[in-house]
């Protein structure tokens, strides 16, 4: 009796089984690539800021009275302000940041002074920030801390540094 090979199905061919794998491994793939830009886009839409319709605009407007241009508050954005810890206390340039952002000053870095030996609290900046953001900050600062009277060179264009002494209000 001849021998009788079963013919050869495509579905029991190598590469069938290859292109199988590779279209259930691509499917898959795909799947979770779309889950993963579904949930980034829907984490930047709950953390974006409501975008300002021309109603919205308007009731904001009407509500609010526009400031005029001399009581502009005093903020810089462009500067980046750095809360170095010059007393020696364990934390203090932190609680310095919780007083500053408490009074809307935005804080950039905290960190340790080049010595944990300053007395009062020093306030470094360039020569062109504003009068009033330094006033704001300064007055800040007062509320907690002996701040040194003279506001002295700062050793960058973009960098305000405060150095947090141990002398305290």
């Amino acid at each position: 009796m001849p021998i009788t090979r079963p013919k050869k199905s495509p579905e029991n061919s190598p590469a069938f089984s290859l292109i199988n794998t590779v279209w259930w491994a691509g499917t898959i793939g795909l799947l979770v690539f779309a889950g993963l830009c579904g949930v980034i886009l829907y984490t930047m839409r709950i953390t974006a800021p409501p975008s300002s319709s021309p109603e919205r605009a308007q009731e904001q407007s009407a509500v609010t009275p526009s400031a005029s241009p001399s009581a502009k508050p005093a903020d810089i954005p462009s500067y980046e302000l750095w809360v170095l810890n010059g007393s020696g206390i364990s934390g203090d340039a932190a609680k310095a940041q919780t007083l500053l952002e408490a009074n809307q000053i935005p804080v950039f870095s905290v960190g340790n002074a080049d010595s944990p030996s300053y007395a009062d609290t020093v306030i470094q900046a360039p020569n062109n920030v504003s009068k009033p953001y330094l006033e704001k900050l300064k007055q800040t600062l007062e509320n907690a801390y002996i701040v040194s009277p003279d506001i002295q060179p700062g050793d960058s264009d973009v960098k305000i540094t405060v150095i947090i002494g141990k002398a305290r209000k």
